[in-house]
């Protein structure tokens, strides 16, 4: 397995970039559709569904996921303990998938108005055993990402011709809800397959197990106070304003997730590369690959966020046509919380997580999600959705500057390339601006302005990126130029 180290984190970015954009636009066209054959009435009953099984999805997940990776990278190079280890967190998933099914069990039997479509439930339970089997945490140890996002790309086609098949009268909404759980774990019958001849995959249930479970339930914590960091917004404002407000609301925080996912990939693409070497004493590597990181970000995330800005009342037109006009000034004040979440992210996912520090990421979470509540409580009945944003705004600060403080000591030793990064992010996002108030003066239609502003922005980007020989910028195109030979 010693060949993975010469697996470049470039190419699984972009492999994981290509599956989470994917991932994004799926349910974008799936909604659409689905909304249109079935109603509000079959669909929201497949979505309630959905949500309700989702927190038992997320008690069968732990923190196993996430935390089998971080261990597990250290391991890679030697088969017969990466096999002993596998077999424990499976056992583990093992008997945390049975509780869970067994909960979801009694409250469907419990007699309570739970107000569930139980066929719907029991086709959205069937994510539980599939997440068990699909071992995706083996995929990413050993940064088989290539495999992960070709399995992907196929189970959305085929759930796509699944759905336009076979959804069309709003009574086949059952259907619609299998086209679900196909696209999101149909690969993991044969990711399991796959996943048997690369290791040999052994449940073990026994007192070898116990020393998991303190890091597993720590980032299941994390997991839920994070659930509920993400959720909370949009549950304060049904409560505390209107449906109205909610609906505004979360057209700009449909774009935000998105950007805000697709800046995470890269970063969740770096996890077992960069617990390896912790685990392994690497730690001059450990910091030069951290320095290549922060790079890459420092050109990705103020380009992303200036973008944003500047193009926020077409993006909202396009994500949700006309009557959402006033959600355009809160996805402004959300486009700047990236910048700090994009901070957290780095701290959180490239440092503290491999350094086996989740405490502080458990201790930013739960902080950032406190204050986010006690500020809806004064700024939502005052602002609205604004106050919502800015309550997000301020707890990304407040999350990042605590993972910050906590990755100092790795931070003092990044070494950032000013000549060839910082002072190329800088004249391209003065680019970026001008292309965007230049184009501002034409009388275009807003999908024609966007789409302009998107190919000339990128391009003048790029350009100047290439100009000043950005190592990032360089090394893609040698990519490009080795693949047409």
């Amino acid at each position: 397995m010693k060949n993975m180290e010469r697996k470049s984190l470039a190419q699984n970015a972009v492999y994981y970039g290509i599956k989470t954009i994917v991932s994004i636009l799926f349910p974008l066209v799936t909604y659409k559709y689905a909304s249109y054959i079935l109603g509000a009435e079959n669909l929201g009953r497949v979505e309630f569904a959905k949500a309700f099984v989702s927190y038992f999805l997320l008690i069968a997940n732990l923190g196993i996921h996430a935390f089998a990776i971080r261990n597990g990278a250290g391991l890679r190079d030697d088969r017969e303990k990466l096999e002993e280890f596998a077999g424990r967190v499976f056992g583990i998933n093992l008997i945390s998938a049975g509780v869970s099914i067994l909960l979801f069990l009694l409250f469907v039997r419990s007699g309570f108005d739970i107000k569930i479509d139980v066929s719907l439930g029991f086709i959205f339970l069937a994510q539980i055993p599939l997440n068990l089997i699909g071992v995706d945490w083996i995929y990413n140890i050993i940064e088989d990402f290539k495999y992960i996002t070709y399995r992907s790309l196929i189970c959305q086609v085929v759930a796509l011709v699944f759905m336009f098949t076979l959804v069309r009268t709003k009574e086949q909404f059952l259907f619609y809800a299998v086209t679900l759980v196909i696209a999101s774990h149909g690969a993991c019958v044969f990711s399991w397959v796959r996943a048997r001849k690369i290791i040999r995959i052994r449940a073990k249930i026994n007192q070898s197990c116990l020393p998991l479970l303190k890091p597993i339930l720590l980032l299941f914590a994390n997991s839920v106070a994070t659930s509920i960091y993400v959720s909370l917004d949009v549950s304060m404002l049904g409560f505390m304003r209107s449906d109205v407000d909610v609906g505004i609301y979360s057209a700009a925080v449909k774009v935000y997730t998105a950007i805000k996912s697709v800046i995470s990939t890269t970063l969740l693409v770096a996890l077992p590369r960069m617990s390896y070497y912790s685990q392994n004493g690497s730690s001059e590597t450990f910091n030069e690959t951290e320095s290549k990181i922060i790079d890459f970000m420092i050109l990705l995330v103020p380009a992303c966020m200036i973008g944003v800005i500047m193009q926020s009342g077409n993006l909202i037109s396009l994500v949700s046509g006309s009557g959402f006009e006033d959600a355009g000034l809160a996805l402004v004040i959300l486009a700047v919380a990236l910048l700090f979440s994009a901070i957290g992210m780095i701290c959180g996912t490239t440092i503290l997580f491999p350094d086996k520090k989740e405490k502080i990421v458990l201790t930013s979470t739960v902080a950032g999600a406190t204050v986010n509540f006690l500020l809806n409580l004064f700024l939502i009945p005052w602002l609205g959705i604004y106050g919502a944003a800015i309550t997000t705004l301020i707890s990304e600060l407040l999350v990042s500057l605590i993972q910050l403080l906590g990755a100092r000591y790795r931070i003092r030793q990044v070494k950032l390339d000013v000549k060839h990064t910082i002072i190329p992010a800088v004249i391209g996002v003065g680019l970026i601006v001008g292309i965007n108030l230049a184009l501002r003066m034409t009388t275009a239609e807003y999908k024609v302005n966007l789409i302009l502003s998107v190919i000339m922005s990128v391009a003048a980007y790029t350009a100047t990126a290439m100009i000043f020989h950005n190592g990032i910028a360089m090394k893609a195109i040698s990519m490009i130029k080795k693949r047409r030979k």
